[in-house]
């Protein structure tokens, strides 16, 4: 499959990674292409959620996420929904900066994660710490993966080899389950209004089933950070 250039005009940031994705047309049609792009944050945390292998929980049972296509239905929490996108790209040994994390079997509660799960540095997961409701009147949250790293139960992990990664999307920002834990869709939160014209272009042209980053709608959770992510993931 050939390599996509989405835009013409010249840019800082080289588009040195590859990145892949399928989507569904509104005519149910399902589309794929494959982008340049660059490898900084904000592409990277669209694509690089769950390994290859995560089993998603579907009405027919667990699907390898690899497997999964769009229109494929998906229980997430908001209930069946349709998927509409999924994006993927590879992690090689050569990028020391992005980890996989691997969650022991059981380590998070009976079947959570079974069997053992490997996430990308992209992964965000569900919090339902009972501190939660005093700092910040919620019941659940959402905190990065790499939060939780301990060497035990979450450990962090260079890959030996070259390993593929997704995220997927639905028609709103929702939670779903991968090896039985409770993991985000892909969101981009708010994008930086310093971003130049032609990056939002080139990251909104990865989702074309969408036409404005305000079609991501809001967060289904808020997503944890500084002292309130640290005060959750050091609660006993």
């Amino acid at each position: 499959m050939p390599i996509v250039p989405i835009l013409e005009e010249s840019e800082a940031i080289p588009r040195d990674t590859r990145y892949d994705i399928t989507w569904l047309e509104p005519n149910g049609i399902i589309e794929d292409r494959t982008v340049a792009a660059p490898s900084t944050s904000l592409f990277t945390e669209a694509f690089t959620a769950i390994a290859r292998g995560g089993l998603v929980m579907t009405p027919d049972g667990p699907c390898a996420i690899e497997d999964l296509l769009p229109g494929d239905r998906v229980i997430t929490d908001r209930g069946v929904e349709p998927l509409l996108w999924k994006g993927s790209r590879v992690i090689a040994p050569t990028h020391r900066n992005l980890a996989l994390y691997r969650i022991a079997a059981d380590s998070l509660g009976p079947s959570r994660p079974a069997p053992d799960l490997l996430l990308g540095p992209a992964a965000r997961l569900v919090s339902r710490r009972t501190a939660l409701r005093t700092l910040i009147g919620a019941d659940a949250a959402l905190v990065p993966v790499a939060s939780l790293a301990d060497g035990e139960a979450v450990i962090r992990i260079n890959p030996m080899s070259s390993v593929q990664v997704f995220h997927i999307g639905f028609a709103r920002h929702t939670t779903f389950t991968a090896n039985g834990v409770e993991v985000e869709s892909v969101h981009p939160g708010k994008l930086d209004r310093a971003l130049p014209h032609g990056q939002e272009r080139l990251y909104m042209s990865m989702f074309p089933h969408l036409t404005h980053p305000s079609d991501f709608g809001v967060l289904a959770l808020e997503r944890l950070q500084g002292d309130i992510l640290a005060k959750i993931t050091h609660v006993a």
